[in-house]
């Protein structure tokens, strides 16, 4: 929640503190109203292997074989979605799962799969951000290939 007293966000009031708990973030418009927008890295970790299986051009096959995730039993929510990317010639995906046996919903994004050199020489003279839903910014670029990969991606997960 915003903090007026202090300019920035907090997630949770503390008897000690003013408004609570500080994260680091002092725009208003990029503070989750309800309080629960921060990062828990036993959280994120785990979920490290979805981001890893978008890069399969089978993601199902990869999540398959990750011991930790196949246990769980996913299934995808529909086909890789996939789309060209602005920023350097190449393909941006993303992809839905869903494991009922953990109640749980996956939506994972994939990123250019170019090669470091070529992603310099194209972030080198690239300075636009645009801010992104749920906070920070993002490059004007992978907001547009967000745009475009976002309806098909929102409508598996409405299905799912």
């Amino acid at each position: 929640a915003w903090c007026p007293f202090t300019g920035s966000c907090y997630k949770k009031k503390h008897p000690d503190k003013l408004c609570g708990e500080e994260l680091q973030i002092t725009d208003q418009k990029y503070c989750d109203v309800r309080g629960s927008f921060y990062y828990q890295e036993k959280t994120a970790s785990p979920l490290l292997f979805f981001s890893a299986a978008a890069y399969c051009p089978e993601p199902e096959n990869c999540l398959k074989n990750i011991e930790s995730i196949s246990t769980k039993k996913f299934h995808l929510g529909g086909p890789p979605v996939k789309v060209p990317c602005t920023l350097i010639d190449k393909e941006c995906s993303a992809y839905t799962a869903l494991s009922t046996k953990e109640a749980v919903i996956v939506v994972a994004f994939r990123g250019t799969s170019a090669t470091l050199p070529e992603i310099y020489n194209a972030l080198k003279d690239l300075k636009p951000t645009e801010p992104f839903v749920g906070g920070g910014s993002v490059l004007a670029p992978v907001a547009a290939a967000f745009s475009k990969l976002w309806p098909t991606v929102h409508t598996q997960f409405k299905e799912l």
